[in-house]
């Protein structure tokens, strides 16, 4: 098949997909030989969808942040005061991957000094 041709295939693709993105239908081509009819699975495909398991993602609040935080102070055999806690909320980085490792440090750095996690710690430790 000549470059030529294959431009011509291309092209006409696209203009299929694009008449079908027009008429908001569902299109699925695994080949370029072969059309595949997807009208017949879409109730099928629907009512596996509906019979899963769904679960809903949202953005972590304060309180969820916070009870985060303290299960990983628990599993470490930590107690982290609501003064420090507010402290970080208010202070440390938003997101959770952040804030999580600033509790590490904070961590690292008490067990180093010997000292209980404290807002003056924090501070110090943390740069804040």
């Amino acid at each position: 098949m000549s470059d030529e041709d294959n431009d011509a295939d291309f092209q006409e693709e696209e203009e299929e997909l694009s008449d079908a993105d027009d008429a908001d239908e569902v299109v699925a081509d695994a080949d370029a030989e072969e059309d595949v009819e997807v009208e017949d699975e879409e109730a099928d495909l629907a009512s596996r969808w509906r019979s899963s398991h769904v679960f809903a993602i949202r953005p972590l609040d304060d309180e969820d942040r916070a009870q985060a935080i303290e299960h990983l102070a628990a599993q470490r055999g930590l107690e982290i005061a609501a003064d420090v806690m507010s402290f970080l909320l208010r202070r440390a980085p938003r997101r959770m991957d952040e804030l999580i490792a600033a509790f590490e440090r904070l961590d690292r750095g008490a067990l180093a000094q010997q000292r209980r996690l404290t807002i003056p710690l924090a501070k110090d430790v943390l740069g804040l």
